[in-house]
C-alpha cells in the first residue's frame, strides 16, 4: 500500500532520465513527469507518470516511510 507520493520538479528530470539510462539498457528516453511513492513494504520507487512505468525501486529501507520529498540531486525522506 502506497503512503506518501512526491512529484519530481522539472529541473530534477535530467537527473532522473540520466540515472535511469546509465544501466546499460535503457533505450528510450524519457521526459517525465515523474513521481516518487513509498509503501508499506518499505520500498521507494521512482515513475515515469506519462506511460506508468516504474522506473526504478530502492528495496529494503530500514523503517516505515511515511513522508517524501525532492533534492534536484538525491531522494530524501523523515520516516
Amino acid at each position: 500500500m502506497v503512503e506518501c507520493i512526491a512529484w519530481a520538479p522539472e529541473s530534477a528530470g535530467i537527473y532522473i532520465s540520466e540515472s535511469v539510462s546509465n544501466g546499460g539498457i535503457e533505450t528510450q528516453k524519457r521526459s517525465g513527469p515523474y513521481l516518487v511513492s513509498g509503501a508499506r513494504d518499505k520500498t521507494i520507487r521512482m515513475w515515469d507518470v506519462t506511460n506508468g512505468l516504474c522506473l526504478f525501486i530502492l528495496v529494503n529501507y530500514k523503517n516505515l516511510i511515511f513522508l517524501l520529498f525532492f533534492s534536484i540531486l538525491i531522494i530524501l525522506d523523515w520516516s
